[in-house]
């Protein structure tokens, strides 16, 4: 599980996908590295997930919601697509209530 920590920090690092949406900037191939990531992610076989993990997989679909709204990405067709599925793989990794 410290590759998937890594991988996810790196997301949120300033050259990462979030990082750089942080910073007004939408990579759309660093989106789909990270939903890849994402896509690889499976916790059936864990009986409790580490909290690191849930706090930088938790706050991504509202942090992309935010982004959407304040850089006017809600126009951008990959962008939506792409949040939509982030928020997808978010929902299968940590389910619903």
């Amino acid at each position: 599980m410290n590759k998937l920590t890594d991988d996810l920090n790196l997301a949120w690092d300033e050259d990462g996908f979030l990082g750089l949406l942080r910073d007004s900037s939408f990579n759309h191939e660093k989106g789909l590295n990270l939903l890849q990531i994402l896509q690889g992610i499976s916790f059936d076989d864990v009986e409790c997930i580490p909290k690191d993990l849930v706090s930088l997989l938790w706050y991504i679909p509202i942090f992309m919601e935010w982004q959407s709204q304040r850089l006017n990405l809600a126009v951008n067709e990959n962008y939506i697509t792409l949040e939509a599925e982030i928020h997808n793989e978010i929902e299968r990794i940590l389910g619903t209530p």
